[in-house]
């Protein structure tokens, strides 16, 4: 009686400490992962952190370590709830069982890993603490013959053990908590059930299938079970394993879905699809930085790709990163240097950065390239171009007035003065130079007059504005005032 209210009170005081995570999910007391059958030693801890990765994962579970060397178990050695020989060699189910009935973990769970034949087999065991009731799920995974051995294997493990561990988990937690909902009473000790057989390369299809009919009735947990099992017969295939990362979209499991998405660019690097579906997937998880640079990096690794260094630039655009866009954009124009896209794309990447002159030579040259675009193409060229023209402009005015002010009431030296001005023509010169390189529909030809004689105006303005500086002249400052008049009605006009 007093070993029961002793055990009783050990878990009463440490359970807070193994649930502090989350109170309302049960815990398991992971224990490392043994080898055997060819594994590499250096495979243990990666497969016991798999383990504990994918059993956090699914949200049904928490995970603590079997470390004796963890505050927990210090704590518990401390207050003399677990001696010290109970520690030692804890390698039978029952003494692991009873580790985790004293720090109150509600399961124990560990694994096996092993590499034959090119296979990964993968089995995983999850045990309640009350009940001592076991369940064991295995599964095999074959090791792609793409790029590096160790990469490649690591590769397989991480997939067995995912989809082992998801099975596991759908079998014993349906619930919160440990085994309150459990698909069967449940097999004694030293049992196993769910145990999948080593999938034949042939098998694919069939899981397929059965993951596609799942997933039409709604069933999204089972259509991922099949869909692990199909990827994991035929592991090459992009389409089974894009249609298993949409379904983890579809469960809010993003990291689940970018994992199974870096494992496919290790088996197909060059495959784009791939490429767009993590970009889309960061770009849904608000984190664009990333999606462009698994873009970029698609480009980079594809060199004379012209369609991946335009997409690159694409999204940089659609993102408004105007710098990285004219980049990739500079690229394209050197891999296919005679192609109309790519100079269009670089004018509008450098327009929008209010780079006229630069963007002006791309125009240039998009004339001799693509000499008589087809109507549509050259009014939305006008248009998308114009539109960055006229925004400067009206900045450069409202600009122009507040130095002016400012100069007046003594806000701004003489020399100050000037500087600024004499930008501000330089700016307006650029702008009207690119006006004139820009071809209109017949139906803005008139309007489009309006703006670059505006432009000039400006510039003759300040060109008066900078001999009143030099000179002190009256007459300069009229002739100013009267440029800058008539620049301004010239573009009000060209803007109705």
């Amino acid at each position: 009686m007093r070993t029961l209210v002793a055990v009783s009170l050990v878990v009463f005081l440490l359970a807070p400490v193994v649930r502090a995570a989350n109170a309302e999910l049960p815990t398991v007391l992971l224990f490392p992962v043994t080898l055997s059958d060819g594994a590499k030693p250096d495979l243990a801890a990666e497969a016991t952190q798999a383990i504990k990765t994918y059993l956090r994962q699914t949200g049904k579970a928490d995970v603590v370590d079997f470390d004796p060397e963890s505050v927990l178990f210090k704590r518990a050695l401390r207050e003399h709830h677990i001696k010290p020989e109970d520690l030692v060699a804890v390698t039978t189910l029952e003494a692991r069982l009873r580790v985790a009935g004293l720090i109150g973990a509600d399961c124990a769970a560990s694994g096996d890993v092993s590499v034959k034949d090119d296979r990964v087999k993968a089995s995983v065991w999850l045990a309640q603490t009350q009940t001592k009731k076991v369940w064991r799920t295995e599964g095999v995974t074959v090791v792609s013959p793409v790029g590096a051995r160790d990469r490649a294997l690591s590769n397989a493990m991480q997939s067995a053990i995912s989809s082992v561990v998801y099975q596991l988990v759908d079998h014993v937690f349906k619930g919160g908590k440990a085994g309150a909902a459990v698909l069967a009473p449940g097999p004694q000790v030293g049992s196993s059930v769910a145990q999948t057989a080593e999938p034949p390369a042939d098998d694919a299809a069939s899981h397929v299938d059965k993951a596609e009919r799942f997933a039409k009735a709604g069933d999204l947990a089972s259509a991922i079970l099949e869909y692990r099992n199909a990827v994991n017969a035929d592991p090459r295939n992009m389409d089974t394993r894009l249609k298993l990362v949409r379904l983890y979209e579809q469960r809010e499991m993003h990291s689940q879905a970018i994992e199974e998405l870096q494992r496919a660019q290790d088996i197909d690097p060059e495959n784009e699809a791939v490429r767009q579906e993590m970009a889309a997937i960061y770009e849904r998880r608000g984190a664009p930085d990333k999606a462009a640079k698994v873009l970029t990096s698609q480009a980079d690794q594809r060199p004379q790709d012209l369609k991946s260094r335009l997409a690159a630039g694409d999204y940089c655009w659609k993102h408004k990163k105007f710098e990285e866009a004219e980049e990739q954009y500079r690229r394209a124009v050197e891999i296919d240097p005679n192609n109309p896209v790519p100079h269009e794309r670089l004018a509008l990447a450098l327009a929008v950065q209010s780079l006229f002159n630069e963007s002006r030579k791309e125009l240039e040259q998009l004339a001799k390239l693509d000499p008589k675009p087809e109507p549509k193409v050259a009014d939305e060229r006008y248009t998308g171009l114009r539109a960055f023209a006229d925004g400067d402009a009206r900045n450069l005015l409202d600009q122009y007035d507040a130095g002016a002010r400012s100069f007046a009431n003594r806000e701004m030296t003489r020399e100050s003065y000037y500087d600024f001005v004499k930008g501000i023509a330089i700016r307006f010169d650029s702008i009207s130079r690119f006006l004139e390189a820009l071809t209109p529909p017949e139906s803005a030809s008139s309007t489009h007059r309006h703006r670059i004689l505006g432009c000039s105006l400006m510039v003759q303005a300040c060109t008066s504005t900078l001999r009143y500086l030099e000179t002190n002249k009256a007459s300069e400052k009229e002739s100013a005032a009267i440029f800058a008049a008539e620049a301004r009605r010239h573009l009000e006009t060209a803007a109705k």
